[in-house]
């Protein structure tokens, strides 16, 4: 393993580390022209906290190894881990019906 996955290994996100949509919150994600985005999978909330927990930590990863070290951690959580990611998922999901069934 060499020493830049290494340095990856000890950045690995935990559920508390991402922003999900919450209903009233200015969390709620929209494109430039203010349309409202789909949610979230598991595996892309997962990849988010990762790319911005690397950013806090002063990596400057190269977003073509981002993908590869993304998936390889990912591959690594146990069940219980990526249950919680799973879990947030279907909450940002929730909460984006909510969202858009209120306009």
């Amino acid at each position: 393993m060499s020493t830049h996955m290494m340095a990856v290994n000890a950045i690995i996100p935990s559920t508390d580390d991402v922003e999900i949509f919450q209903p009233g919150l200015n969390l709620v994600i929209r494109d430039n022209n203010g349309r409202l985005l789909r949610p979230r999978n598991s595996f892309v909330l997962f990849r988010s906290a990762f790319v911005q927990m690397a950013q806090r930590e002063g990596m400057n990863l190269e977003s073509r190894h981002v993908n590869t070290i993304v998936t390889t951690l990912w591959n690594t959580l146990d069940a219980q881990h990526k249950h919680e990611w799973e879990e947030l998922a279907v909450l940002e999901k929730h909460n984006y019906s909510l969202v858009m069934h209120q306009s």
